[in-house]
């Protein structure tokens, strides 16, 4: 009497098998996740350049309307030049003047780990330090 079923292969995958999937998971993963981040941040850094226009734009109605620049330290902003509900972007804003004379404000914007950024209502913008990657 013969056998009619050949014998079966295991179903599955060997644990070796899964132990080279897993570390190319890991190697791919350990290449792209850095570049993700520099995509993330500068993606933030232009969304703060953004809000620092916002700004500046700000400022120039508020001196239009009662006649001077509105000065405040970092996170103090008040009501019309406060960042929006739900903003995600790290950046704590701040302005301060440019001139001797109150003529000029300077908006700057400043997070963790990323550039200063600054804005002048002369169009002068800028980025501290300059020697940081995503000043370029």
């Amino acid at each position: 009497m013969s056998n009619a079923f050949p014998p079966s292969r295991p179903k599955g995958f060997s644990l070796i098998e899964l132990l080279v999937v897993l570390g190319l998971i890991a190697l791919i993963s350990s290449w792209a996740y850095p570049a993700y981040q520099r995509h993330v941040q500068r993606g933030q850094v232009a969304q703060a350049r953004t809000i620092l226009l916002e700004q500046l734009l700000q400022q120039e109605q508020h001196l239009q309307g009662q006649g001077h620049y509105l000065y405040y330290e970092l996170g103090m902003a008040p009501a019309p030049l406060r960042q929006r509900p739900g903003d995600t972007n790290p950046y704590i804003l701040g302005a301060r003047p440019c001139s001797e004379d109150n003529t000029c404000v300077q908006a700057y914007a400043t997070a963790p780990q990323l550039p200063t950024l600054t804005a002048t209502n002369h169009g002068d913008l800028g980025c501290l330090p300059q020697e940081h990657p995503l000043c370029h």
